[in-house]
């Protein structure tokens, strides 16, 4: 099976890397300068204010939100009481701690913030307010964890820092895992030599850049071959696999064809996909993907399948090829936190229990904890998955101004009428001369010609000019309505004034309606 990583770094303000095996893009990842990354930073933070409602509490670390530091992510060396249970007994505004970045913040909400620090190298994880000593629970063989753990512990590291080994670390000599401890108690020491300087909130640790934490996190030896398409991003993996990963400095190669790096290995096309709600599968059914602010939603739909006999087998079917293809989206999309499957219905409690094994064996791929709930009778599973990184939606992508993001538009009948009644609403007001609205075109040519007669009623009964006017810049149901008033005289003059007869209205060849300019003249005289 061949696992390849792809970097394409020739454009540095937005950073692409993909893990592709046997050419089909396994994991992507994209950074762009539009996007501030805080996650795994750590700062020194002061506590704001605390809310025991919450029973936590929000920490001014620097960043324009304050972040929320539940009472559980305080560890015994800040706490005031070591005894306390709650926020208000240990934690008090104004006291200093040293805080990382635990989850990204999120359309209104705020980042979550930890004090139990956790650093990470290539091959240990440091850290410093725990005294555990482990292994990746990715490691299941327990011959393996059991060698990695009494050789970690071999390690002259003080008793009171834990230390993890990583997936990548298990099989490592000795030298190497010292190596690592080494950097990352030097870079320990760093940061709190930082943070005794400093009295107000900063930061005091960055996650090192894109293409070197890829090559941290996600090169194994089960990657043959590291491709990237721009020398400075090739010396910079150089330099780490010096200090990491020297014996397989040769699995680096610089991409040197004329065809971009990305359009040569057949990637485009497949990152486009990543971003489509809806995704086909192979059999002929399909998954949809909702994200929402409180979860994901996942519907498998059957279509054409659904032609056979057999519904039953069907269903089996088509779940089961779901399964591999949404455990896959999840990882291409960093989608993160509650997902809520709706698989096709099935009879049978065996075919339900085979889909659940299916999707967690194409679950256990992924490197984000994870846990898969049982299938209902109803077809509903649910998901609980960590973000290791920002959704993709997230990146490169903002919220679109006409629709906020719900992905709907009003129809046009429906935007006519809601653009009536607000000139209604306007001209309640009285005393107006004259309004001009701007509309996109679509919706100001249903105005001037479906609703003509409509706007010569409001002309003669407000004694009104009224204009509509095309605006191309506008989406299809926007507007913008701008009046003009009756100078004071004007308008006791014509307090008494008759109402206009609809003979004395002149109807213009565009659709715009005006008062006849004789009349307004015998009425002022």
């Amino acid at each position: 099976m061949t696992k390849e990583m792809i970097i394409n770094s020739s454009i540095p303000e937005n950073i692409r890397a993909a893990i592709v095996v046997e050419g089909r893009l396994h994991q992507y990842f994209e950074e762009s300068q539009d996007i501030h990354r805080t996650k795994g930073n750590v700062y020194l933070g002061r506590v704001a204010s605390v809310r025991p409602s919450l029973d936590a509490c929000f920490v001014d670390y620097g960043e324009k939100k304050h972040g929320l530091l539940p009472v559980g992510n305080v560890v015994e060396h800040f706490r005031l009481s070591k005894q306390g249970k709650h926020i208000q007994e240990v934690v008090r505004p104004g006291m200093n701690l040293i805080v990382q970045v635990e989850k990204e913040p999120e359309a209104a909400k705020g980042a979550r913030l930890t004090t139990n620090v956790s650093i990470a190298g290539r091959l240990l994880v440091l850290m410093p307010y725990s005294s555990t000593v482990g292994v990746s629970k990715k490691v299941k063989d327990e011959k393996l964890r059991k060698q990695a753990r009494q050789l970690v512990e071999s390690l002259p590291h003080p008793k009171s820092v834990g230390l993890i080994v990583r997936t990548v670390g298990v099989g490592e000599t000795k030298r190497m895992l010292l190596r690592d401890m080494n950097y990352l108690t030097r870079l320990w020491k760093e940061i709190t030599r930082r943070a005794h300087q400093n009295s107000r909130p900063c930061l005091l640790y960055a996650e090192p850049d894109m293409v070197t934490r890829m090559l941290r996190d996600y090169f194994d030896t089960d990657v043959e071959k590291v491709w990237i398409d721009q020398q400075w991003a090739l010396e910079n993996a150089r330099r780490f696999f010096k200090l990491y990963a020297p014996r397989h400095m040769a699995r680096l190669k610089l991409y040197e064809g004329a065809v971009p790096i990305f359009s040569h290995f057949d990637l485009e096309r497949q990152i486009d996909q990543i971003y489509q709600r809806s995704v086909e599968l192979l059999s002929g059914g399909s998954i949809v993907i909702e994200p929402t602010e409180a979860l994901v939603s996942i519907d498998v739909n059957s279509g054409r399948m659904s032609e056979k006999s057999d519904l039953e087998q069907t269903a089996f079917q088509t779940n089961l090829e779901a399964a591999d293809e949404i455990a896959r989206q999840l990882r291409l999309r960093n989608l993160g936190g509650i997902i809520v499957i709706d698989f096709i219905d099935m009879e049978k409690a065996s075919h339900r229990r085979e889909v659940e094994r299916r999707l967690r064996m194409a679950m256990s791929r992924d490197r984000a904890r994870h846990r898969v709930g049982p299938i209902s009778k109803f077809g509903l599973c649910t998901v609980t998955r960590q973000r290791l990184e920002l959704p993709l939606r997230l990146i490169g992508f903002q919220k679109c101004s006409c629709c906020e993001g719900t992905g709907l538009q009003r129809s046009g009948e429906s935007a006519a009428a809601r653009l009536l009644r607000e000139m209604d609403k306007a001209l309640a007001e009285g005393n107006l001369s004259k309004m001009i609205v701007n509309a996109g075109t679509e919706l100001a040519n249903r105005l001037n010609n479906q609703f003509r007669k409509r706007l010569v009623e409001m002309e003669i009964t407000k004694g009104v000019s009224i204009r509509i006017e095309a605006d191309a810049a506008l989406a299809a149901d926007e507007f913008r309505i701008s009046t003009e008033r009756l100078p004071e005289e004007q308008r006791a003059f014509e307090e008494g004034a008759e109402t206009p007869r609809r003979d004395d209205v002149e109807e213009q060849p565009n659709g715009n309606t005006s008062f006849d300019a004789q009349h307004r003249r015998k009425k002022r005289r």
